[in-house]
Parts: C-alpha cells; sequence; structure tokens
C-alpha cells in the first residue's frame, strides 16, 4: 500500500458513518444468526461459527452509546485481527471500501478522521473497538 494513502472500510451505524482501516479487516459478511454466550462480558452479543472457527460477535452500538437493536436481515459482519483473534463487529451496514489522500485525514484531540463525500468520517483503531475482556472466550 502507498504511505500516502490509506483504505478505509466506511461503514453506518444509526444513521452514522464510521471507518476503520481496511488493513485491519479480514472480510465483510451478511448478517448470520448469533449464538448467545451465557455470563459473556457486556458488548458482547454471542458468537458465530466462521468456517469452524468460533468468533466473538461485537456490538458495536454499544460502545458508540448508542441504544441497542435486534440484528437485521441488512445487518454487516466486519471480521477484523486483533493480536491474532478474530472478532466481528456488527453494524448497520458496510457502505464502501474507500481510499483517502493525507490531505483528507486529520487528527482532532488524538482522533482521527476523514474527510469523505459530503462530511467527515471518524476513523477508528480496532484496538478502540475491541478489548482483551471482549475477545477472551
Amino acid at each position: 500500500m502507498n504511505p500516502e494513502f490509506l483504505d478505509i472500510l466506511i461503514f453506518e451505524v444509526d444513521g452514522q458513518r464510521h471507518g476503520v482501516a481496511a488493513d485491519d479487516v479480514q472480510e465483510l459478511l451478511p448478517a448470520l444468526t448469533i449464538a448467545p454466550l451465557p455470563g459473556a462480558p457486556a458488548g458482547v452479543e454471542g458468537v458465530i461459527n466462521l468456517r469452524g472457527a468460533v468468533v466473538p460477535v461485537l456490538d458495536v452500538r454499544r460502545r458508540f452509546g448508542m441504544p441497542a437493536k435486534e440484528l437485521g436481515l441488512a445487518d454487516h459482519f466486519i471480521v477484523v485481527r486483533w493480536q491474532d483473534r478474530l472478532t466481528a463487529l456488527h453494524v448497520d451496514r458496510a457502505l464502501e471500501l474507500a481510499r483517502f489522500d493525507a490531505g483528507a485525514l486529520a487528527e482532532i484531540e488524538s482522533a482521527r478522521v476523514a474527510k469523505w463525500q459530503d462530511g467527515l468520517v471518524p476513523l477508528h483503531a480496532v484496538r478502540d473497538l475491541v478489548t482483551n475482556a471482549e475477545v477472551t472466550p
């Protein structure tokens, strides 16, 4: 990847756009049935079976301080790799894979944002969305 550019997966949660670095994304999945996980840490909706691997599903809405919602047919799971583990981020929908040049990115008080279409998109580091407690079975 050219260091002058950053590829970002743009997604939507409750009508708000957000992004994660494409380098951290393993794959994008349509909504799957989530198996409940009794005693799971707060923020873990349950687990999915991804080709034989048990993968925790995190409630991104909870991370962003938004009300929970039922799994919808149009929802997506963004499967990310963090500390050699896979974790699925439950989002309302993935919008697009976008390439940003350095001029479209800004740091504001330790937060990164990208200028995209008609607005700004907060960029999230996977480590900030996923904690050790949430990915440890």
